[in-house]
């Protein structure tokens, strides 16, 4: 398949500092339902989403490439 077959039906996102649940980075996407209600309903997909981070404030997260 192809990245744009791909980002028909998934989006990949990896949070910074999660380290399998742990560390001090991103510790959720906000918007993340509002997000995909609006990709499945109103055929909108997610870009970048804000990732709320442990220490207060937000950080940008990108889906990745998934195929390659």
């Amino acid at each position: 398949g192809s990245q744009e077959k791909a980002d028909e039906f998934m989006r990949f996102y990896l949070l910074p500092g999660r380290a399998h649940g742990g560390g001090s980075g991103v510790v959720e996407l906000k918007g993340r339902n509002e997000a995909l209600v609006d990709w499945v309903e109103k055929g909108v997909a997610p870009t970048t989403l804000d990732g709320i981070l442990k220490s207060g404030g937000t950080h940008p997260v990108e889906p990745l490439n998934v195929v390659k």
